[in-house]
């Protein structure tokens, strides 16, 4: 870059591979650049520029539309996040009514860790101000955890040996009950059957021995 000095310097324009312009009331010459907005728009070069171009002329709406979706807070960088995937998957053959699918989750994923990262500042500043959103009831603390735990094993104890203890004395006297008829059944037995070879008939129920128990044949 050269500034001129002289009296007369030459008007700005471009003259072969120099470029003159003025910048705050001084004449500067430089080297032209040979970038131009027509050979971007048709030089074979530039083909991968003008492809990611139309992609992002898609995928700009699209992230936008998105990113409209989530809370208040939001930050430039969770665009940007939606904008290169809308990109990526766009160059994956995805159609546009796709990418609106999988744009409308990510928003979504982003809004619920977006939420997560908010719960700490908003309890800071919650404290911060002293407001309380509601009050917790005073707890009555009776004995330890422990003394409690053992308290409860104790009564189940005791439970579960009453109940085995019933249980036990009444199986002993159903055996007695069985014992009695069987003892009864053989004496009437031997009565009506004093000699092996006479086979007189005899019926013995409970009933008949014991008229308070209930007939058992």
């Amino acid at each position: 870059m050269a500034i001129y000095t002289c009296e007369n310097p030459p008007p700005a324009g471009r003259y072969g591979p120099l470029r003159i312009y003025k910048s705050k009331g001084r004449t500067i010459a430089c080297m032209a650049n040979p970038l131009s907005g027509e050979r971007v728009k048709h030089a074979p070069e530039f083909a991968n520029t003008r492809k990611h171009a139309e992609l992002l002329a898609i995928a700009s709406p699209l992230a936008a539309a998105a990113y409209s979706t989530l809370p208040d807070g939001r930050k430039r960088t969770h665009y940007q996040q939606l904008a290169g995937k809308a990109i990526h998957w766009l160059k994956a053959d995805k159609n546009v009514a796709e990418v609106q699918i999988l744009l409308q989750h990510a928003a979504a994923a982003i809004a619920k860790t977006f939420e997560e990262q908010q719960i700490p500042r908003l309890i800071a500043s919650e404290k911060a101000g002293g407001n309380l959103l509601f009050s917790l009831p005073a707890q009555r603390s009776i004995g330890s955890r422990k003394h409690r735990t053992g308290a409860n094993r104790r009564t189940r104890k005791a439970a579960a040996s009453l109940e085995g203890a019933g249980f036990v004395k009444r199986e002993k006297i159903l055996i007695k009950y069985i014992a009695l008829i069987i003892f009864f059944g053989n004496i009437s037995s031997a009565l009506c059957f004093p000699n092996k070879s006479a086979l007189t008939p005899c019926v013995v129920t409970s009933s008949n021995l014991f008229p308070g128990l209930p007939a058992i044949s």
